[in-house]
C-alpha cells in the first residue's frame, strides 16, 4: 500500500514539474518554435498517461484520449506547414492536460484536507488552557497556512495549496508534541507531589525523633520552603520548576528520615562521589565501558527507588555499585598472573559477600531475593570469562 502511495505522489510529482514551470508561449514565430512545443506536449502525454494507468478514472481518460487527438491534429498542420493550426492545437492540448492534472491533484489535497482537521480538533483540546505559548503560536501559524490553502485550492492552484497543507500538518504536529511532551511533565509534577505529600505524612507521624535535633528541624524547615516553592510553580504553570522543587524537598525529607533510619541518602551521595574520583581509573576498552554502564545503571536505579520511597532496596543497588567501583581499583594497572589472582581473590570476597547478603535478606523479600539472584549469576559469568584467559572482563 505505502509502495502504491509512493507510486501516485511520484507520477503526481512529475506532472506538476512537467506543466507547472514552463508557461506557454503567446504564439510560436518559428518552426522550431511549434516542433519544441509538440515535444513538451509527448512529455506531458506520457506522464499524464503513466499517472491514470496508477490512479484510473474513466472520465479523465476520455480527456486524455482528446488531447491524443489534438496533439495528432498539430503535428499534421505541423507536417503541412501550418504553423499557426499547429501551434493552438498543442496548446489547446496542453491546456487539456493542466485540467487533467488539477483533477488529479485535487483528490490528494482533500486527503490534506482531512488530516489537517483531525489534527487540528486535537490541538484545539489540548493547547487552550496548556500555558504554553510557543504551542499557541504554533497552533495559529497552522492555522494561518490552511487559510492560504483554501484559498489557493479555490482558484485552482491545487499544487500550491497542498503544499501549505502539508505546511499546516507539520505545525500542527509539532504543536502537538510539545504539548503532549508538557502533559507528561505535568503527570510527573503531580507523581512528585503525592510522593513528597507522603513523605510530609511519615514526618509528621513521628515528631519525637527529631523535634530536639537542631541539624533535623533546619531540614523540616527547608523542605517547607521548597515543597511551597514547588506549588506556587505548579500554581503558575512552570511544570518543570515545580517537579524540580518538589524533588528537592523530597529528596531533604529522606535525609531527615535517614537520621532515623538507614542512610541511603547518604550512601547514594558516597557513591556519587566516589564515582567521580574513579572515573579516570575505568579500562578503555569495552570490558571498561560496560562494567562503567553498569555501574551507572545500578546509581541511576538506587536513586529511582530511593525517590520511590524504596530506601532499603537503593541502598542494596549503591552497595553492590559500590563493589563494583572497587573491583577498578583493584584491578586496575594489573597485567597478565598478577591481575588474574587478584581477580580470583575479589571473584572470592565478591561470592561471600553474595553469601553474607543471603542470611540478611528476609525471605519474603523478593526484590531483595532477585538482586541477590542476579548478583550469584554475574559471579558466575565471571568465573567463566576467569577461566577462559579473560580477567578484565571478568
Amino acid at each position: 500500500m505505502k509502495q502504491w502511495r509512493r507510486k501516485i505522489l511520484l507520477l503526481l510529482a512529475l506532472l506538476v514539474a512537467e506543466t507547472g514551470l514552463t508557461p506557454l508561449p503567446a504564439f510560436a514565430q518559428h518552426p522550431h518554435d511549434v516542433s519544441g512545443l509538440l515535444r513538451r506536449l509527448d512529455k506531458e502525454l506520457q506522464t499524464a498517461e503513466k499517472a491514470l494507468a496508477v490512479v484510473p478514472n474513466p472520465a479523465l481518460k476520455a480527456e486524455l484520449e482528446q488531447a491524443r487527438r489534438l496533439r495528432a491534429e498539430a503535428a499534421a498542420a505541423f507536417q503541412q506547414k501550418q504553423y499557426r493550426v499547429a501551434d493552438a492545437k498543442a496548446k489547446q492540448a496542453l491546456r487539456l492536460l493542466d485540467e487533467i492534472r488539477a483533477k488529479l491533484l485535487r483528490g490528494p489535497v482533500q486527503k490534506l484536507v482531512q488530516r489537517y482537521q483531525d489534527l487540528l480538533r486535537q490541538a484545539e483540546l489540548l493547547v487552550p488552557g496548556s500555558g504554553d505559548k510557543e504551542a499557541e503560536r504554533l497552533l495559529n501559524d497552522a492555522k494561518k497556512s490552511a487559510r492560504q490553502a483554501k484559498a489557493l485550492a479555490s482558484r485552482g492552484l491545487f499544487e500550491k495549496s497542498a503544499a501549505r497543507y502539508r505546511e499546516a500538518i507539520f505545525l500542527l504536529q509539532t504543536c502537538l508534541k510539545k504539548v503532549k511532551k508538557g502533559t507528561r511533565v505535568q503527570d510527573q509534577v503531580k507523581a512528585a507531589r503525592q510522593r513528597l505529600q507522603t513523605l510530609r505524612d511519615r514526618v509528621r507521624s513521628a515528631p519525637q525523633k527529631w523535634s530536639q535535633d537542631p541539624r533535623a528541624q533546619t531540614l523540616v524547615q527547608q523542605a517547607q520552603e521548597e515543597a511551597l516553592r514547588g506549588e506556587k510553580a505548579e500554581g503558575a504553570g512552570r511544570w518543570r520548576a515545580a517537579l524540580e522543587h518538589y524533588n528537592r524537598a523530597t529528596r531533604l525529607l529522606y535525609r531527615l528520615l535517614d537520621q532515623a533510619g538507614p542512610p541511603a541518602e547518604r550512601t547514594l551521595q558516597e557513591l556519587d562521589q566516589l564515582m567521580r574520583s574513579r572515573r579516570d581509573a575505568v579500562p578503555r576498552d569495552r570490558a571498561g565501558r560496560l562494567l562503567w554502564q553498569r555501574i551507572e545503571r545500578l546509581r541511576n536505579d538506587a536513586w529511582q527507588a530511593l525517590q520511590g520511597g524504596r530506601p532499603t532496596l537503593a541502598t542494596k543497588k549503591a552497595l553492590l555499585a559500590r563493589r563494583l567501583l572497587e573491583s577498578i581499583r583493584s584491578t586496575g594497572g594489573m597485567q597478565g598472573q598478577a591481575r588474574t589472582s587478584t581477580v580470583r581473590r575479589e571473584l572470592e570476597r565478591y561470592r561471600a559477600a553474595v553469601q553474607r547478603l543471603r542470611r540478611q535478606v528476609a525471605e519474603n523479600d523478593h526484590t531483595g531475593r532477585q538482586l541477590l539472584r542476579e548478583a550469584a549469576r554475574q559471579g558466575r559469568l565471571a568465573q567463566r570469562l576467569l577461566e577462559k584467559g579473560r580477567p578484565r572482563l571478568a
